[in-house]
């Protein structure tokens, strides 16, 4: 799909999906740029997943992975008594903040074929991010930069108890 506004505003947006089977796949992806209605101001994002899910003989395998980006030029407030219905009010009065962004993550997962009481499931996991932030709205120019990476490991047991229960055990 595709759509359009003002502020050259544009966002697009296409999936895709295999349908069930023994071998399914989707996946999608995400694009929208606004040009702001302040001067210097806008952003540009776009967002992208993929997953696959596989029945194997003893088990189901499991991919997915997804990542997102985002460019903002930010603004700032307009100051002055009753700035608001000023004509000049799409003035920026803070050029140069802004925010990056991007994350990207990726996991797999393992459900064995259940056995006779216990289903057992196993996922693995890889993530990272990172910003950067200029925060127009604190005094000074504060700067923020962070990120984090890591990776994991999850195994999750079930069972069925009573007739409308179920037991969920798991360690990180």
């Amino acid at each position: 799909s595709f759509e359009t506004g003002s502020n050259n505003y544009y966002r697009g947006q296409a999936l895709w999906d295999s349908g069930a089977g023994e071998n399914a796949w989707n996946g999608g992806f995400a694009y929208d740029r606004d040009g702001g209605f302040q001067d210097d101001t806008g952003y540009n994002q776009a967002k992208l997943f993929v997953k696959n899910r596989s029945e194997l003989a003893n088990g189901v395998l499991s991919f997915s992975g997804s990542g997102s980006w985002l460019n903002q030029d930010s603004a700032g407030f307009i100051t002055g008594f009753e700035a608001y219905k000023d004509d000049d009010r799409d003035r920026n009065e803070n050029p140069g903040t802004f925010r990056d962004a991007y994350s990207v993550r990726f996991s797999a997962g393992w459900a064995p074929t259940p056995g006779a009481v216990w289903t057992r499931e196993h996922r693995f996991y890889v993530r990272n991010s990172e910003m950067d932030f200029l925060q127009f709205f604190l005094p000074g120019d504060p700067r923020e930069k962070n990120g984090q990476t890591s990776l994991g490991t999850q195994v999750i047991g079930s069972r069925n108890i009573a007739d409308d229960g179920r037991l969920t055990l798991g360690v990180d």
